[in-house]
Protein backbone atom coordinates (compact mmCIF):
# COMPACT_ATOMS: atom_id res chain seq x y z
CA UNK A 1 0.00 0.00 0.00
CA UNK A 2 1.42 3.56 -0.74
CA UNK A 3 1.42 6.29 1.53
CA UNK A 4 -1.70 8.04 1.64
CA UNK A 5 -1.13 11.50 0.80
CA UNK A 6 2.44 11.68 -0.32
CA UNK A 7 2.91 12.53 -4.08
CA UNK A 8 5.12 10.90 -6.50
CA UNK A 9 8.00 13.62 -6.41
CA UNK A 10 8.63 15.00 -3.06
CA UNK A 11 7.60 12.31 -0.62
CA UNK A 12 9.90 9.45 0.66
CA UNK A 13 10.74 6.46 -2.61
CA UNK A 14 12.49 3.89 -0.70
CA UNK A 15 9.28 2.25 -0.16
CA UNK A 16 8.72 2.34 -4.00
CA UNK A 17 11.94 0.54 -4.49
CA UNK A 18 11.06 -2.14 -1.97
CA UNK A 19 7.72 -2.35 -3.08
CA UNK A 20 8.52 -3.68 -6.80
CA UNK A 21 11.38 -5.46 -5.69
CA UNK A 22 9.03 -7.53 -3.31
CA UNK A 23 7.71 -11.09 -4.31
CA UNK A 24 4.53 -11.67 -5.02
CA UNK A 25 3.18 -13.92 -2.06
CA UNK A 26 3.01 -17.40 -2.21
CA UNK A 27 0.34 -19.08 -3.35
CA UNK A 28 -2.14 -19.50 -0.90
CA UNK A 29 -2.09 -22.44 0.96
CA UNK A 30 -5.04 -21.58 3.54
CA UNK A 31 -8.48 -21.63 3.75
CA UNK A 32 -9.36 -19.13 1.54
CA UNK A 33 -12.95 -19.16 2.40
CA UNK A 34 -12.21 -18.23 6.00
CA UNK A 35 -12.78 -14.44 5.92
CA UNK A 36 -15.69 -14.70 3.12
CA UNK A 37 -18.48 -13.85 6.15
CA UNK A 38 -15.83 -10.79 7.66
CA UNK A 39 -15.35 -9.41 4.14
CA UNK A 40 -19.22 -9.60 2.60
CA UNK A 41 -20.10 -7.80 6.39
CA UNK A 42 -17.61 -4.73 5.68
CA UNK A 43 -17.53 -4.76 1.89
CA UNK A 44 -21.28 -4.45 1.79
CA UNK A 45 -21.55 -1.90 4.50
CA UNK A 46 -19.16 0.17 2.35
CA UNK A 47 -20.66 -0.67 -0.79
CA UNK A 48 -17.90 -2.26 -2.35
CA UNK A 49 -17.32 -5.12 -4.66
CA UNK A 50 -16.72 -8.10 -2.08
CA UNK A 51 -14.87 -10.16 -4.44
CA UNK A 52 -12.62 -7.18 -5.30
CA UNK A 53 -11.53 -7.01 -1.14
CA UNK A 54 -10.94 -10.67 -1.24
CA UNK A 55 -8.75 -10.80 -4.57
CA UNK A 56 -6.28 -7.62 -2.92
CA UNK A 57 -5.89 -9.83 0.26
CA UNK A 58 -5.09 -12.69 -1.81
CA UNK A 59 -2.20 -10.49 -3.38
CA UNK A 60 -0.98 -8.55 -0.37
CA UNK A 61 -1.17 -11.70 1.74
CA UNK A 62 -1.67 -15.01 0.52
CA UNK A 63 -4.68 -14.89 3.32
CA UNK A 64 -1.70 -15.04 6.38
CA UNK A 65 -3.20 -12.46 8.68
CA UNK A 66 0.55 -11.80 10.01
CA UNK A 67 2.18 -11.34 6.99
CA UNK A 68 4.79 -8.30 7.44
CA UNK A 69 5.87 -6.11 4.65
CA UNK A 70 9.68 -4.75 3.73
CA UNK A 71 8.54 -1.30 4.82
CA UNK A 72 6.55 -2.96 8.22
CA UNK A 73 2.95 -3.53 6.32
CA UNK A 74 0.84 -5.66 8.68
CA UNK A 75 -1.81 -8.04 8.20
CA UNK A 76 -4.13 -9.31 5.43
CA UNK A 77 -4.39 -5.89 3.23
CA UNK A 78 -0.68 -4.61 4.17
CA UNK A 79 -1.20 -1.74 5.77
CA UNK A 80 1.45 0.38 6.17
CA UNK A 81 1.85 1.70 10.52
CA UNK A 82 1.41 5.70 9.39
CA UNK A 83 -2.07 4.47 6.71
CA UNK A 84 -3.21 2.28 9.60
CA UNK A 85 -3.05 5.50 12.70
CA UNK A 86 -4.84 7.78 10.17
CA UNK A 87 -7.48 5.51 10.01
CA UNK A 88 -7.46 5.52 13.63
CA UNK A 89 -6.25 1.92 14.03
CA UNK A 90 -3.36 0.90 16.55
CA UNK A 91 -1.00 -0.87 13.47
CA UNK A 92 -0.42 -4.03 15.77
CA UNK A 93 -4.52 -4.50 15.84
CA UNK A 94 -4.18 -5.14 12.37
CA UNK A 95 -3.07 -8.52 12.59
CA UNK A 96 -6.44 -9.04 13.75
CA UNK A 97 -8.03 -10.29 10.49
CA UNK A 98 -11.68 -8.32 10.90
CA UNK A 99 -10.27 -5.53 12.44
CA UNK A 100 -7.49 -5.46 8.65
CA UNK A 101 -10.51 -6.05 6.87
CA UNK A 102 -12.94 -3.84 8.40
CA UNK A 103 -9.73 -1.08 7.91
CA UNK A 104 -9.12 -1.91 4.37
CA UNK A 105 -13.06 -1.87 2.81
CA UNK A 106 -13.23 1.73 5.05
CA UNK A 107 -9.69 2.95 3.02
CA UNK A 108 -10.90 2.33 -0.29
CA UNK A 109 -14.14 3.66 0.84
CA UNK A 110 -12.58 7.10 1.65
CA UNK A 111 -10.52 6.96 -1.94
CA UNK A 112 -13.96 6.85 -3.49
CA UNK A 113 -15.55 9.17 -1.10
CA UNK A 114 -12.80 11.60 -0.77
CA UNK A 115 -10.47 11.35 -4.41
CA UNK A 116 -13.00 9.93 -6.88
CA UNK A 117 -16.58 11.17 -5.90
CA UNK A 118 -15.53 15.20 -6.16
CA UNK A 119 -13.41 14.40 -9.70
CA UNK A 120 -15.90 12.78 -11.52
CA UNK A 121 -19.11 14.33 -13.57
CA UNK A 122 -19.95 11.51 -15.51
CA UNK A 123 -21.55 8.29 -14.19
CA UNK A 124 -18.62 5.65 -13.67
CA UNK A 125 -19.03 1.94 -14.24
CA UNK A 126 -19.00 0.09 -10.81
CA UNK A 127 -15.80 -2.41 -11.41
CA UNK A 128 -13.94 0.93 -12.93
CA UNK A 129 -14.88 2.38 -9.76
CA UNK A 130 -13.23 0.04 -7.93
CA UNK A 131 -10.27 -0.47 -9.81
CA UNK A 132 -9.69 3.36 -10.04
CA UNK A 133 -9.95 2.96 -5.83
CA UNK A 134 -7.43 0.24 -5.83
CA UNK A 135 -4.79 2.29 -8.18
CA UNK A 136 -5.21 4.81 -5.81
CA UNK A 137 -4.96 1.80 -2.92
CA UNK A 138 -1.34 1.06 -4.32
CA UNK A 139 -0.11 3.91 -6.49
CA UNK A 140 -1.15 7.17 -3.94
CA UNK A 141 -4.12 9.97 -4.47
CA UNK A 142 -1.42 12.40 -7.06
CA UNK A 143 -1.56 9.43 -9.66
CA UNK A 144 -4.90 9.13 -9.25
CA UNK A 145 -5.98 12.55 -9.16
CA UNK A 146 -3.99 12.78 -12.42
CA UNK A 147 -6.38 10.19 -14.37
CA UNK A 148 -9.14 12.09 -12.93
CA UNK A 149 -8.13 15.57 -14.20
CA UNK A 150 -8.42 13.38 -18.10
CA UNK A 151 -11.27 11.50 -17.48
CA UNK A 152 -13.59 12.40 -14.74
CA UNK A 153 -16.08 14.07 -17.39
CA UNK A 154 -15.78 11.98 -19.72
CA UNK A 155 -18.61 9.54 -19.72
CA UNK A 156 -18.28 7.42 -22.12
CA UNK A 157 -14.57 6.33 -20.86
CA UNK A 158 -16.12 6.37 -17.62
CA UNK A 159 -18.54 3.52 -18.69
CA UNK A 160 -16.21 0.57 -19.16
CA UNK A 161 -14.44 -1.12 -16.92
CA UNK A 162 -11.62 -2.46 -19.89
CA UNK A 163 -11.10 1.68 -20.30
CA UNK A 164 -8.70 1.06 -16.85
CA UNK A 165 -5.23 0.58 -19.01
CA UNK A 166 -5.96 3.67 -21.45
CA UNK A 167 -6.18 5.65 -18.26
CA UNK A 168 -3.38 4.48 -16.68
CA UNK A 169 -1.07 4.88 -19.64
CA UNK A 170 -1.99 8.57 -20.42
CA UNK A 171 -0.04 9.45 -17.33
CA UNK A 172 3.15 8.01 -18.99
CA UNK A 173 5.40 11.20 -19.77
CA UNK A 174 3.85 13.61 -17.54
CA UNK A 175 6.17 16.19 -16.51
CA UNK A 176 4.92 15.65 -12.53
CA UNK A 177 6.27 11.86 -12.88
CA UNK A 178 9.57 12.83 -14.75
CA UNK A 179 11.93 12.84 -11.84
CA UNK A 180 10.09 10.20 -10.03
CA UNK A 181 10.02 7.86 -13.20
CA UNK A 182 13.87 8.27 -13.44
CA UNK A 183 14.39 6.99 -9.76
CA UNK A 184 11.71 4.35 -10.16
CA UNK A 185 11.32 3.53 -13.80
CA UNK A 186 8.61 1.32 -14.23
CA UNK A 187 6.17 2.60 -11.45
CA UNK A 188 3.21 3.04 -13.03
CA UNK A 189 3.18 -0.03 -14.95
CA UNK A 190 4.40 -2.34 -11.88
CA UNK A 191 1.16 -0.70 -10.24
CA UNK A 192 -0.96 -1.47 -13.39
CA UNK A 193 0.17 -4.72 -12.42
CA UNK A 194 -0.57 -5.05 -9.14
CA UNK A 195 -4.43 -3.98 -10.34
CA UNK A 196 -4.52 -6.57 -12.75
CA UNK A 197 -3.36 -8.90 -10.18
CA UNK A 198 -6.16 -7.91 -8.26
CA UNK A 199 -8.52 -8.24 -10.81
CA UNK A 200 -7.82 -11.96 -11.82
CA UNK A 201 -8.29 -12.87 -8.21
CA UNK A 202 -11.38 -10.92 -7.79
CA UNK A 203 -12.88 -13.18 -11.15
CA UNK A 204 -11.51 -16.50 -9.72
CA UNK A 205 -13.48 -15.44 -6.49
CA UNK A 206 -16.21 -13.72 -8.01
CA UNK A 207 -18.77 -16.93 -7.91
CA UNK A 208 -18.29 -17.36 -4.18
CA UNK A 209 -20.35 -13.83 -3.59
CA UNK A 210 -22.67 -14.55 -6.18
CA UNK A 211 -20.65 -12.55 -8.74
CA UNK A 212 -19.81 -13.06 -12.45
CA UNK A 213 -16.23 -12.24 -13.59
CA UNK A 214 -15.51 -8.80 -15.16
CA UNK A 215 -15.61 -8.25 -19.03
CA UNK A 216 -12.38 -8.71 -20.12
CA UNK A 217 -10.56 -6.07 -22.39
CA UNK A 218 -10.70 -6.14 -25.84
CA UNK A 219 -7.86 -7.90 -27.86
CA UNK A 220 -5.94 -5.80 -30.16
CA UNK A 221 -6.65 -7.67 -33.66
CA UNK A 222 -3.50 -6.70 -35.45
CA UNK A 223 -1.05 -7.71 -32.40
CA UNK A 224 -3.33 -11.30 -32.21
CA UNK A 225 -3.26 -11.49 -35.93
CA UNK A 226 0.75 -11.08 -35.71
CA UNK A 227 1.02 -13.97 -33.27
CA UNK A 228 -0.89 -16.13 -35.06
CA UNK A 229 1.53 -15.76 -38.07
CA UNK A 230 4.53 -16.21 -35.69
CA UNK A 231 2.98 -18.83 -34.51
CA UNK A 232 1.57 -21.01 -37.97
CA UNK A 233 5.16 -19.90 -39.24
CA UNK A 234 6.59 -21.54 -36.19
CA UNK A 235 4.08 -24.49 -36.75
CA UNK A 236 5.30 -25.48 -40.57
CA UNK A 237 9.39 -24.77 -39.50
CA UNK A 238 8.85 -27.47 -36.65
CA UNK A 239 6.76 -29.79 -39.10
CA UNK A 240 9.45 -29.32 -41.94
CA UNK A 241 12.67 -30.34 -39.24
CA UNK A 242 10.30 -32.95 -38.16
CA UNK A 243 9.33 -34.75 -41.90
CA UNK A 244 13.48 -34.02 -42.12
CA UNK A 245 14.74 -35.79 -39.36
CA UNK A 246 12.49 -39.19 -40.49
CA UNK A 247 14.07 -39.19 -43.59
Amino acid sequence: MFEPGISGIDGPLDWLKEKLAKPAPAKAKRDTSAYDALIRKYANRKDILPHYVKGMIHVESAFDPAAKGPSKEIGLMQFLPSTAKSLGYEPASLEDPETAIKAGTAYLAQIIDKTLAPNLTAPIHPVLKIKLAQFGYTAGPTFLKEILKRYGANAAVLSSPTNFDLMVDSLQGLPLTEKFEKLVPNFLSSRKQVVGRYQYWADRYAPDFGYSPAPAAPVNAASSMGSLGIGAAALVAGGFLLWRLKR
